[in-house]
């Protein structure tokens, strides 16, 4: 059962840290896109 557990929050922490470095990436290029905006304008 422990190891179970383990491998439920270890797939878990993964999960969350994904999701982090995606939404990170995320608002990098949006960000950066937003700024190659205000260079033309």
């Amino acid at each position: 059962m422990a190891s179970a557990l383990g491998l439920v929050m270890a797939y878990l922490i993964l999960a969350v840290g994904w999701t982090l470095i995606g939404l990170a990436m995320l608002v990098i290029n949006l960000y950066l896109m937003y700024d190659g905006l205000m260079a033309w304008a």
